[in-house]
């Protein structure tokens, strides 16, 4: 990716953008057993919130290899998708799956919300936040041996996602609070990504 990138501004490229969908993929209907997509070799794209993490990772590679404007694509569906590509260095985003599924009122809808996460957050606008997860990265120290997150125990609810997801038996529910036991931890943070209130949290 930052190879391509590195040979559309040396071509003199004015922007880039990335990545719209991927593939080829292919989908069968259990029922029939037919191919669901209509090529002659069965194969189609995929686009949509599955592509999303998959379009962040190209879009932060791309910014930190060239000074050129980035169009983030890819499964963009609502304000803070479009905040998460401005994080990582996109100027703009581009929305089609949702539009499609949704209709254009979800452009409107997406401009609003990311308008309002602004607001909420202190930021006058989106140039303030881009390129934040670059330099939060950049930041980051690597470390090589794990660590348990740390728990706000105030802030959790006892929804029991933490525990579900652990597959070390680290973290457990007690009388509606999560309790961790750090020594049966591998710190991999699943737990935290997991956590709807941010009652989780990694160091650093």
């Amino acid at each position: 990716m930052k190879t391509a990138a590195r040979a559309a501004a040396e071509a003199g490229a004015d922007g880039i953008v990335a990545i719209n969908s991927f593939g080829p993929c292919l989908g069968v209907d259990v029922e029939t057993g037919r191919l669901l997509m209509g090529s002659r070799e069965g194969y189609g794209w995929l686009s949509g919130p599955a592509l999303k993490p998959l379009a962040l990772r190209c879009v932060f590679d791309i910014a930190r290899a060239v000074d050129l404007p980035i169009i983030g694509v890819g499964g963009i569906s609502k304000g803070t998708d479009a905040i998460e590509f401005f994080m990582v260095g996109a100027s703009a985003v581009g929305i089609c799956t949702a539009a499609i599924l949704k209709g254009p009122r979800i452009f409107g809808r997406v401009a609003r919300e990311i308008e309002k996460w602004l607001d909420d957050h202190g930021y006058a606008s989106v140039e303030e936040v881009r390129g934040l997860a670059i330099r939060r990265w950049e930041e980051w120290a690597f470390r090589t041996a794990h660590v348990p997150p740390i728990l706000d125990v105030d802030a959790c609810t006892g929804c029991g996602l933490c525990e579900a997801s652990c597959v070390y038996d680290a973290i457990h529910v007690v009388e509606k609070k999560a309790v961790l036991t750090p020594e049966k931890c591998y710190g991999c943070g699943l737990c935290v990504t997991r956590c709807p209130v941010r009652a989780l949290s990694i160091a650093g």
